[in-house]
């Protein structure tokens, strides 16, 4: 593999790792909201934001070139093309090598693309189940003191008939 695709794929392992790693369920949401609103995560985010994004559009541009190699590849090598040949191949062979190329270089980028969304969309649940989870408390709270009141103020009624 080229250095772009061989950067493409360890970007492809780390976000699967990143997956696994937000789905393990001894970390809470809380904790993971807790995490993602640090003073250092909200420092890297102001600055990895654009290099995030810059990568995604690499990463687009890396999807539509795989693809664009994929269809190129899709067709029969003609006689005349044997000048691209290396002497010791098979022109089905090579062909059929540079298809393969082309078609592993499409599915890396394309997974690295759909695993971007799929952590997007985990963050964003984590997230939003740990503003839950506190407003959740704090309505049981809330509950749990106008109940002790109400029996306080019943009780202070009974003693006063």
């Amino acid at each position: 593999m080229t250095l772009q695709w061989t950067l493409v794929a360890y970007f492809l392992y780390g976000e699967i790792a990143l997956v696994l790693l937000l789905c393990v369920p001894k970390i809470s949401a809380r904790r993971w909201n807790r995490i993602f609103n640090s003073p250092l995560f909200r420092g890297l985010a102001g600055y990895a934001n654009f290099y995030f994004l810059a990568f995604v559009a690499i990463l687009v541009l890396l999807f539509l070139d795989a693809l664009n190699q994929m269809r190129k590849h899709d067709e029969k090598l003609k006689p005349g093309d044997s000048t691209i040949l290396p002497s010791h191949m098979d022109p089905h062979a090579f062909g059929t090598m540079l298809k393969f190329r082309a078609q592993r270089n499409f599915y890396i980028s394309g997974t690295a693309l759909l695993l971007i969304v799929v952590l997007q969309r985990l963050i964003t649940s984590l997230c939003r189940e740990a503003r839950l989870e506190a407003s959740h408390e704090a309505a049981l709270k809330q509950a749990s003191n106008l109940s002790d009141h109400t029996k306080k103020v019943m009780t202070e009624n009974e003693k006063l008939r």
